[in-house]
């Protein structure tokens, strides 16, 4: 079981840029995708973080831009919005 979940999460981590995030979110397991995207998060944190020590003023401001572009287009991604307007996942689209 322990390396099964290594080597799937080995496989979502390295697939994490190969395809825009809210089509890679349905590659792989909830609990895997969710790992990944901490893992990257991290990392990509850690990156911003670097740059503004180098000189880089606005590498935060970026890095929150980037997120939030991230965080709309998979909210805006067609199957969500199919899945809330058909009252999917739980929501009761006649409230």
């Amino acid at each position: 079981m322990r390396s099964t979940i290594q080597h799937e999460l080995t496989e979502a981590v390295s697939a994490y840029d190969d395809k825009p995030r809210e089509q890679w979110l349905f590659d792989f397991a909830a609990q895997v995708a969710l790992c990944s995207v901490q893992i990257w998060w991290t990392t990509e944190v850690n990156i911003a973080f670097g740059r503004l020590e180098e000189g880089y003023d606005n590498a935060l401001k970026e890095y929150n831009k980037k997120q939030v572009t991230v965080s709309l287009a998979w909210c805006s991604s067609t199957v969500w919005t199919s899945d809330l307007q058909s009252g999917g996942l739980g929501f009761n689209s006649r409230s």
